[in-house]
């Protein structure tokens, strides 16, 4: 399970603009909760998923669909980009 940014208290300290920036890089626009990781859990431990094998499992209201585009287009890349500082604070430089 690859969880996106989840409502906790990591993302409790995050400023305003910081967690704004983050919103606008989650087509959902808004955190995943605690609830949803397990729900994901959940089902890949029940019968219904027992076929399920070498996947992982995005929970991250579509971040995983914008979040590459935004990285190759980062300060650190190619150029600006709504989620470069974002990028800088999660520790992500580059996606393959």
């Amino acid at each position: 399970i690859a969880p996106g940014f989840i409502a906790s208290p990591m993302t409790d300290v995050l400023n305003d603009t910081q967690r704004e920036t983050i919103l606008k890089g989650i087509p959902a626009g808004r955190l995943g909760t605690g609830d949803e990781i397990a729900a994901a859990a959940v089902y890949l431990s029940s019968d219904e998923a027992a076929y399920v094998t070498g996947q992982t499992l995005h929970v991250n209201g579509g971040m995983a669909m914008v979040l590459p585009r935004l990285i190759r287009s980062s300060p650190r890349t190619r150029g600006p980009s709504p989620l470069g500082d974002v990028v800088e604070f999660v520790g992500v430089s580059r996606l393959s």
